[in-house]
């Protein structure tokens, strides 16, 4: 019997969600969230793959997994045996077994690894939407103070820094919010030979968008983020939602034609995209999360994201 695969913890409730509407649509899955010593593998080529995961004893072979849902990272829990100076040799050769068997699986993957790890960059990002024909903000990538300096007097010294990687995913007290750069924080531009940070213009804001991108389905989240000084600049650093509301709403048919074409390019079959509002109504493109978060989305507007994600793995042809 097929059974669809979905990899991440079982008690996020993402996966939960995931899982409730499969039951609902009588498909079985399995939830895999890590890879212990005491679990197998093995991936076979003559001509063709063939392949195989045992899990506490339970075996599932590459042609019984009728698709995937995939935007956690498998968790490979190392043996405690294997001395320290060859644990970083130990889970390399470990990733790149995981990424063989799961190069052996032929089928419906939201989204494949490989898709995931050529969508990650930012700037590539800005690159791709930009030839599809979305506007993107001015964009520097640096570990050199001048070009910093030089870059937020460019901008009329309206400038923001962020992250290279998402931080979703992290901790709430944990993450890392896009800031505003003041004249005071130059003083420490030097610092950046450290990490080299991303800044781009600042871009003003009417409403932010959160899109969530399944195949051809779009859930549309309006963020009221200019309406509590806290999400003035970056909407995940949560407030009250009665100050920053979340409604349901719509995108111009040029910008959905836009970011379909983006999916395309970037061989996606989810993504959460982040686009601004400007107070002339402009849309600016900003990201796209391939493994991006959606629970507390459906949650604040009723949008049933899940569902669609189900319907989609189970629709393989």
């Amino acid at each position: 019997m097929e059974k669809i695969l979905l990899i991440g913890r079982k008690d996020d409730p993402h996966i939960q969600g995931i899982g409730n509407e499969l039951s609902k649509l009588n498909e079985p899955y399995f939830v895999l969230d890590k890879f212990t010593m005491s679990d197998t593998f093995c991936v076979e080529f003559d001509g063709k793959f063939r392949s195989y995961l045992k899990i506490n004893d339970k075996k599932i072979t590459n042609q019984s997994i009728k698709s995937i849902w995939n935007t956690s990272a498998l968790r490979i829990i190392l043996e405690e045996k294997i001395v320290r100076d060859a644990k970083e040799f130990a889970r390399a050769e470990w990733t790149e077994g995981i990424s063989t068997l799961w190069n052996s699986i032929d089928t419906k993957w939201i989204n494949h690894p490989n898709s995931l790890i050529k969508a990650v960059n930012r700037l590539k990002q800005l690159d791709t939407a930009s030839k599809v024909g979305l506007e993107t903000p001015k964009s520097i990538v640096t570990n050199d103070a001048k070009e910093l300096l030089d870059f937020y007097e460019q901008n009329q010294r309206n400038i923001i820094g962020k992250t290279l990687h998402s931080s979703e995913g992290l901790p709430e007290n944990k993450m890392i919010f896009t800031n505003k750069i003041e004249k005071h924080d130059l003083e420490r531009a030097n610092s950046l030979k450290y990490v080299p940070v991303l800044f781009q213009e600042y871009v003003p804001k009417k409403t932010e968008l959160r899109v969530t991108i399944i195949e051809d389905k779009f859930h549309v989240a309006e963020i009221h983020s200019q309406m509590s000084p806290k999400t003035k600049d970056d909407w995940r650093n949560y407030d009250d939602f009665k100050k920053t509301p979340y409604v349901k709403s719509r995108l111009p048919s040029e910008i959905i034609s836009k970011l379909r074409k983006l999916m395309k390019v970037m061989d996606l079959n989810f993504g959460a995209v982040d686009l601004i509002k400007t107070p002339e109504d402009k849309i600016i493109f900003l990201e796209i999360n391939p493994n991006g978060r959606w629970w507390w989305i459906q949650e604040l507007t009723g949008m049933n994201i899940s569902k669609d994600i189900a319907t989609s793995l189970s629709n393989v042809e």
